[in-house]
């Protein structure tokens, strides 16, 4: 299955602490609770992450000047984009905005359910995929804002500079 997922399709939801919203890309399954979701946040203002219990999280900045996350393990500045910061859901983590709103892609997965990878691809490339049937991978291009979603196949496919490569495994 190949499926493109267009900005147009994206939902947008508002944060219940009104500090930003979340454009949801992909979520699995689609309806009810989710075990895998593939998201871009507009942060607005410093506050508070929610806590996502059981799941792990891939965080990228996008645009902005990025911010400091403070934790119980340490502070992290996320100030270059298209750099992968991974953590758990669970850790209280309070984000400082360094100089005004930023725009960020999250990937959150149930880690009692699958294994995820994430890859940004800086320059064009071809990548020989072969997913299995437990396997999907996404295809984020940032600069047409749309997702490529693939699963069970065998090809060679064309990624463009500035994207964000996402493999999720199924664990047996």
């Amino acid at each position: 299955m190949k499926k493109i997922i267009h900005s147009k399709d994206f939902i947008s939801m508002p944060w219940k602490n009104g500090g930003g919203t979340t454009r949801e890309i992909f979520r699995y399954p689609e309806t009810g609770e989710w075990n895998f979701r593939i998201s871009i946040a507009q942060v607005n203002q410093s506050g508070p992450f929610s806590i996502f219990n059981g799941f792990m999280r891939h965080l990228l900045l996008l645009t902005g000047k990025g911010m400091v996350l403070h934790s119980e393990t340490g502070d992290y500045i996320m100030d270059t984009p298209l750099v992968p910061y991974t953590f758990s859901g669970e850790i209280s983590i309070d984000a400082e905005l360094i100089s005004g709103p930023n725009t960020d892609f999250n990937v959150f997965w149930n880690q009692a359910l699958y294994e995820c990878s994430i890859e940004v691809i800086d320059n064009p490339i071809e990548k020989n995929i072969v997913l299995g049937a437990s396997e999907f991978c996404y295809i984020y291009t940032v600069a047409d804002d749309q997702c490529l979603c693939l699963n069970d196949i065998a090809q060679e496919i064309e990624i463009k500079a500035n994207s964000i490569f996402i493999h999720l495994k199924t664990i047996s």
